[in-house]
């Protein structure tokens, strides 16, 4: 997406599907070697780092996401566990897509105004603030701030960005949060296991 904006190309879906694939060899190549690259940054480590709180933070971090790698490696699942989070990152944009063309659509707005490329990288944006340490309440604030920024920069119509910022992301929590608390409410009617009955004497 930011190639294809910085530059002011002209959108090309198989140049954006070979670049998309690239980097998800890329990706394949780096996740491969991450056990490789963590044994190094740990021994790296216990090199450059003085002694103290910070130097001990890094290096546990570094040998508990090793060892969690090697337990995924163990049990073979670690390509798995790859496939299924670039699944869920392809259905959960797609959804989120889908939700704002939902909005917007009906306002009188065309599909050709709201191409993938650039509702893509706001939707990024907004994702990657609402991940900041400090987002706001519920991941309001940081959220709407980039999300309205962005989109704005990108060309949209700025009472549309503003509103959409506010109602798809609030359409997005209550319906994550209901889906909690229903989740929470069916295991809390679900009754222990007990074991088999014991014959009686007989």
């Amino acid at each position: 997406s930011l190639v294809v904006i910085g530059a002011e190309v002209e959108f090309s879906a198989p140049a954006l599907l070979a670049i998309g694939g690239g980097l998800f060899v890329v990706a394949g190549l780096l996740i491969s070697g991450l056990p490789l690259l963590l044994r190094m940054a740990f021994r790296v480590s216990g090199w450059t780092l003085p002694r103290g709180g910070l130097r001990q933070w890094v290096r546990r971090l570094l040998a508990s996401t090793h060892h969690q790698i090697y337990r995924a490696q163990v049990h073979g699942v670690y390509v798995r566990v790859f496939m299924q989070s670039v699944l869920v990152r392809i259905l959960k944009y797609t959804a989120l897509y889908a939700l704002l063309l939902a909005m917007v659509l009906p306002q009188g707005y065309a599909l050709a105004e709201w191409p993938l490329h650039k509702v893509f990288l706001g939707l990024t944006a907004a994702e990657m603030a609402a991940s900041l340490p400090v987002s706001g309440v519920l991941g309001f604030g940081a959220y709407q701030g980039a999300w309205t920024l962005v989109f704005v920069l990108l060309g949209f119509p700025v009472e549309m960005a503003q509103i959409t910022s506010i109602s798809h992301h609030l359409f997005t929590q209550v319906y994550g949060y209901l889906l909690g608390l229903a989740a929470l409410g069916g295991l809390m009617m679900l009754r222990p296991v007990t074991g088999a009955a014991r014959p009686r004497a007989g």
